[in-house]
């Protein structure tokens, strides 16, 4: 759906609504510096109680559904600079506690972006990251501390739609000091594949995974690299070759601009991120150097979310050799990436994942070479989006 959306809303901008749909992206905040144009412009949004909001010709209703148009006046470009910033802290925090007080405004705003037209990259971003914050969620109600934590009503109306309007999130409570054995209860089970195997089975595959993932698995065989690897898209990217980090990565494999470069890929435009068959040779190249570097596919997993820096830090501090024996050092997110990655393989290709083989000698060559006689250098530490 992304794509296409994207397709027709580049064609479209030389039309005047195609213009405008690229405008109230931007003031949305979409587009990082074209909001604070539009919004000094002054466009205004006026209400009216019986005709809801107005916008020029009220153009914006056929794109929305009726009960969604009302939030544009709702929320600011303000509110949204805020909600992606509390994201990312959130996402690189330390505390399940803060994740999961997040967890209402995400799903507003990723209601509000899948139904805004140019809004589903990051609709696709923001969905994947969301299973972290309800996750988180789930397992501080389950297991609570004494005092209890603070906890966030999400109320919803009866269709099951969001009703809050606001994305905004609330200043985070006073954290709390977890005790050992409940902190390990609840990580426990967000570092089990087994729970995130559940979790996973009951989705269905995404409508453009036929298509798409076989070309993915050529790749990935052609380096080296097991093929089943490549459901990292799913939980990086919803498979959206145009997902959009507000952090700055891109893709379907979700590479920031460095190791994107690094690895032959062109991020000026025609951002060669969003090229499917591109995106995914880097990040098999990738892969195998983490795994070279870590020695194992769930540290290479947790390299490739967390950097292989602090891995191999972690390793060298602890005498470790393996994920479990450093997890409880990783944030949380990391912590759960590694058991959703491998839980999308088992249940996607139907296998243990912990039996796939180390990479193989790759059977083509690096795209770009360098020089003859030119020593390389070992890639820079990942910054993908740090979520």
């Amino acid at each position: 759906m992304s794509e296409d959306v994207s397709n027709g809303y580049s064609a479209d901008r030389s039309s005047g609504r195609g213009w405008r749909v690229w405008f109230v992206a931007a003031f949305l905040g979409l587009l990082g510096g074209m909001g604070c144009w539009a919004a000094q412009e002054g466009t205004a949004i006026t209400v009216d109680p019986d005709e809801g909001v107005l916008w020029e010709d009220a153009w914006l209703a056929d794109y929305l559904p009726e009960d969604r148009v009302e939030w544009v006046c709702a929320i600011t470009e303000s509110d949204w600079l805020e909600f992606w910033r509390r994201i990312q802290e959130v996402l690189q925090s330390e505390s399940l506690d803060d994740l999961a007080w997040n967890l209402p405004e995400a799903e507003v705003a990723l209601d509000y972006l899948s139904h805004l037209p140019g809004g589903m990259p990051y609709a696709n971003w923001l969905r994947s990251r969301i299973d972290y914050l309800s996750s988180a969620d789930e397992v501080v109600r389950r297991i609570p501390t004494v005092p209890p934590s603070a906890l966030r009503s999400r109320p919803s109306s009866s269709t099951g739609i969001v009703v809050r309007v606001s994305i905004r999130p609330p200043a985070l409570p006073p954290s709390l000091k977890v005790p050992p054995d409940i902190a390990e209860k609840r990580s426990g089970i967000l570092r089990n594949m087994t729970y995130w195997k559940k979790k996973i089975a009951l989705r269905p595959d995404l409508p453009q995974a036929k298509k798409l993932i076989p070309q993915l698995k050529v790749v990935f065989a052609a380096e080296g690299v097991p093929p089943e690897w490549v459901w990292i898209a799913e939980v990086e990217s919803s498979l959206d070759p145009h997902a959009l980090s507000p952090m700055g990565a891109v893709g379907l494999f979700q590479f920031m601009p460095a190791t994107a470069l690094r690895f032959g890929l062109r991020t000026e435009i025609p951002d060669e991120r969003m090229e499917p068959v591109k995106s995914a040779r880097a990040a098999a190249q990738y892969l195998r150097f983490l795994h070279a570097e870590c020695g194992n596919w769930p540290l290479a997993l947790a390299a490739y979310n967390g950097g292989e820096g602090r891995i191999l830090r972690l390793l060298k501090q602890h005498s470790a050799r393996t994920f479990d024996q450093i997890a409880p050092h990783l944030p949380p997110q990391t912590q759960m990436y590694v058991p959703r990655v491998m839980a999308t393989v088992a249940v996607r290709e139907k296998i243990d994942p912990t039996t796939l083989p180390p990479p193989k000698v790759r059977v083509t060559q690096m795209r770009n070479p360098l020089p003859e006689g030119e020593v390389p250098l070992p890639p820079p530490e990942q910054t993908l989006d740090p979520s």
